[in-house]
């Protein structure tokens, strides 16, 4: 379902993007090898933005309101979470985390100084 907005496929199916924040409709970020850059791409207006959120937790048996205004989910090897846009003051955000395709150990840890040769051993 996420792949249906069209611009999001390249950033789904790039491994070296981590994390995909959705603003607003002409706001997206991405995280690409550590760094948040903005997107060149984004949805067409703010109805089609909505549409698709709807459509989407509507896919996933949920809705967001202001009752319930935060779902987190999993979908396939993403974790979406969306706030409504009365927790936000703005308009309802999205993060999609991409979960890594290869399993964290103390080594790859050291090797991106995410943790010291002392805390490794």
């Amino acid at each position: 379902m996420l792949e249906h907005a069209n611009f999001l496929n390249a950033f789904l199916t790039n491994d070296a993007i981590t994390e995909i924040l959705i603003n607003s409709f002409n706001e997206v970020y991405f995280e690409e090898n550590g760094r948040l850059q903005k997107s060149a791409s984004f949805f067409g207006s703010q109805q089609e933005y909505h549409n698709f959120i709807d459509d989407f937790l509507n896919d996933q048996g949920t809705f967001l309101n202001r009752e319930k205004p935060y779902v987190e989910l999993q979908h396939g090897k993403n974790r979406v979470s969306i706030l409504y846009s009365e927790l936000t003051q703005k308009d309802h955000i999205i993060s999609i985390r991409k979960h890594p395709t290869t399993n964290w150990t103390l080594n790859s840890l050291a090797e991106k100084s995410f943790c010291t040769e002392f805390q490794k051993n």
